[in-house]
């Protein structure tokens, strides 16, 4: 807001966009001395680097991943001084559920990628004693048979590395969220399921659509026509 109304005069000298729809985008502060280089986005850099080191996987058995958003502890919430999208006495029993019914019919143990702002050191592990691990997403869902997950950025690893994707939501949780949810799913022609609901049926789509994988990648993570190469590497 101040960019345009103040100090509208002052242009970058470069924007890194990623993804045809960065391209695309007319939001941007910029003149005609402005000039625009053609990226990806940061997640990239963290495949490429997984790719270049090959680490072993974390996990050795069977697993599916979930992409933890840390929802009802979520610091935003404190900082933006609103409601948590579900409360913890809602959301973890819900989920735990869940979890105990794809883990019985797909004989998986549901390993969790906590979210990097997560505490659970100190609050104790919710997910009735799951593995929990913080700050390895990528390594855990390269070598996961699936990924479960509300709404995470995190999906694009599971993009990158062609892995089915199932989509959790409930009607206890806040219209945002439940919206935010559906809005992901909607892309990729998924459905998400209701966990908060008794009966739910557990009959995953565990089907990859390539072709709205491939779409996806191009417009919000890296267009055909960059060079496999980090974010820095390119500008230098």
């Amino acid at each position: 807001l101040i960019q345009r109304k103040v100090i509208n005069h002052i242009y970058p000298n470069f924007i890194i966009m990623g993804g045809e729809k960065g391209y695309k985008s007319n939001r941007y502060p910029k003149n005609s001395s402005t000039e625009l280089i053609k990226s990806h986005a940061l997640d990239y850099d963290l495949y490429l680097n997984e790719e270049d080191k090959k680490p072993e996987r974390i996990v050795n058995d069977d697993y599916a991943v979930f992409l933890d958003e840390f929802v009802p502890f979520h610091p935003d919430y404190y900082h933006m001084n609103i409601k948590p999208d579900c409360s913890s006495e809602n959301y973890y029993p819900d989920i735990n559920s869940f979890f105990d019914k794809v883990e019985s019919k797909f004989d998986v143990k549901v390993v969790i990628a906590a979210h990097p702002r997560s505490d659970y050191y100190k609050k104790g592990n919710p997910f009735n004693k799951r593995v929990c691990i913080r700050n390895e997403t990528i390594n855990l869902v390269k070598y996961s048979k699936f990924v479960l997950a509300h709404a995470s950025t995190s999906l694009n690893f599971a993009i990158l590395y062609n892995k089915p994707m199932v989509f959790i939501k409930s009607h206890k949780y806040s219209v945002r969220f439940k919206n935010i949810i559906q809005f992901f799913s909607s892309i990729f022609g998924k459905k998400p399921i209701n966990i908060g609901r008794n009966g739910i049926d557990i009959d995953l789509n565990l089907i990859v659509n390539e072709r709205m994988y491939k779409s996806y990648k191009q417009q919000y993570i890296k267009a055909v026509d960059t060079p496999e190469k980090s974010n820095w590497d390119i500008f230098a």
